[in-house]
Order: C-alpha cells, then sequence, then structure tokens
C-alpha cells in the first residue's frame, strides 16, 4: 500500500480483531498463573497437571525441600531426592508431586533428572567411585 491511500480490504487485520476476545482471555489466565505463584488460592484443580507451575508455588511458599500444601482444596504432596553426578560435583533432583483428585483418583507428577541413571546412583554398578 502507497502512502497516503485509504486501505480498501485487509483480511489478516479483519481476522487478528476477531480474536480479540480470545487473546484477553489468554492474557487474563496468564496473569492469574502468574499471581497464583505468590497467592496459592488462585490454584484451581486443573493447574494440578502443569508440574513447573507447582513447583513453582511451592518453592515461593514452602522453599525447595519436601513437604505438603493444600491447594484447590486438595492437599498436595511433594518429595524431593538428590541424585549425584558420578564426579560428585553436581545433584540432579527428582521432584514428585501426588494427590488425589475431586474425582478420588490418585494422581502424581514427576519429573527425573538424568543422574538417576549415573553409576553412582546404581548399588550394582557403583565399582572404582570415589566416596
Amino acid at each position: 500500500m502507497k502512502r497516503g491511500e485509504t486501505p480498501t480490504n485487509a483480511p489478516d487485520a479483519e481476522a487478528y480483531v476477531a480474536t480479540g476476545g480470545v487473546l484477553r482471555q489468554q492474557i487474563a489466565e496468564r496473569r492469574r498463573r502468574e499471581q497464583a505463584i505468590k497467592d496459592p488460592s488462585l490454584i484451581t484443580e486443573a493447574d494440578l497437571a502443569d508440574h513447573r507451575l507447582i513447583d513453582r508455588v511451592f518453592i515461593e511458599n514452602m522453599g525447595r525441600g519436601s513437604g505438603s500444601m493444600v491447594l484447590a482444596g486438595i492437599t498436595v504432596q511433594k518429595q524431593v531426592i538428590g541424585y549425584k553426578s558420578n564426579s560428585g560435583k553436581s545433584t540432579g533432583w527428582y521432584v514428585r508431586f501426588d494427590w488425589t483428585g475431586s474425582d478420588g483418583r490418585p494422581r502424581n507428577s514427576e519429573v527425573s533428572p538424568p543422574e538417576t541413571d549415573n553409576r553412582r546412583n546404581d548399588a550394582n554398578r557403583n565399582w572404582g567411585l570415589y566416596e
């Protein structure tokens, strides 16, 4: 389009404007989740499936270790286990969350570090490594 001309047809811009309501909802949801990190009362049961969000909530409100919190009216338990590297210079952290959903089914979310498969952490293969 040239300078000074009036636009006659802009289908991309019209499509963008039409999705404005959806975009505003996404922004509001993103803000709610960011605020929920400091205010756990904003957590919903659906949020419990997001491991990273729940981990951030626990770290902000309870610290980095294991513990238990009530989120969305549900008791969520966090378990943290450290696994050393073969050299012993670094540690990878296994983090697991356990809870019982409102439907009565037990649920969990976990993240295992690559160090869990190291020789140092396997009693059958831990030979020749210094302690």
